[in-house]
C-alpha cells in the first residue's frame, strides 16, 4: 500500500480552520505487481483526488470535519460518481 497526502490549512481561530488537500495512493497484492505497475505507465500507477474541507476542534470530543473530495481516476477504478462528501468525528490516528 502507498498513500500520500498534502494539506494546506488556513486558521480562522485556534479551533476553526479550512483546508485544501490532494491525495494519491494505491495498493498491490505483492511487490512484483507493484514493480510491474511502476515500469508501465506512471499516470496509471496511483489513484488521485483533491478537495476542500472545514475542521472544528471541540474540547473532549476531538475534531469535527466535513470534506468535499473529487476523484480524478474514478472511471478507471470502475466507481460511479466523481465527487464525495466525507464526515470526520474524532482524531485521524
Amino acid at each position: 500500500m502507498l498513500v500520500g497526502n498534502l494539506e494546506i490549512k488556513y486558521s480562522f481561530s485556534p479551533s476553526v480552520y479550512i483546508l485544501t488537500f490532494g491525495d494519491a495512493g494505491n495498493s498491490w497484492m505483492g511487490f512484483s505487481e507493484f514493480r510491474s505497475g511502476l515500469k508501465k505507465d506512471l499516470s496509471k500507477f496511483l489513484y488521485r483526488g483533491a478537495g476542500v474541507g472545514i475542521r472544528l476542534e471541540v474540547p473532549m470530543l476531538g475534531i469535527l470535519g466535513l470534506d468535499y473530495g473529487y476523484g480524478f481516476d474514478r472511471a478507471r477504478a470502475k466507481l460511479r460518481g466523481k465527487s464525495e462528501i466525507h464526515f470526520q468525528l474524532g482524531t485521524t490516528f
